[in-house]
């Protein structure tokens, strides 16, 4: 199970890949393909790969731990949901559990395979 800085992590590299043009698989060349962070705490570096070879790769590897570099930089980029991007990020008053904990930080979390 992923801790709420995980989520929080995932969830910014992904916000960093939209409007991105997405290639075909690295793998087989399937056009229809899914951005993917061989390690989080490198968020600009993404391989395209189908949902096959996407689940693949983590079915048989381990994503590195996230430092917290990269989550203090998460914090600090993400927007929040329903803040206009040009707005300063919001800062959190002690660790990101308790401000999930009290309501202040909401993660939206999907289902596996969208």
């Amino acid at each position: 199970m992923l801790t709420i800085e995980e989520r929080l992590v995932r969830r910014w590299a992904r916000w960093r890949c939209f409007g991105l043009i997405p290639e075909p698989c690295a793998v087989c060349g399937n056009p229809k393909t899914q951005a993917h962070h061989d390690d989080y705490n490198k968020p600009d570096e993404i391989r395209w790969l189908c949902q096959n070879h996407h689940a693949e790769w983590h079915r048989n590897n381990v994503t590195p731990s996230i430092t917290e570099e990269t989550l203090n930089k998460a914090v600090i980029q993400l927007p929040s949901p329903g803040r206009p991007s040009n707005n300063k990020p919001r800062s959190y008053k002690g660790s990101l559990q308790e401000a999930f904990d009290n309501g202040e930080l909401k993660l939206t979390i999907h289902p596996t395979g969208r």
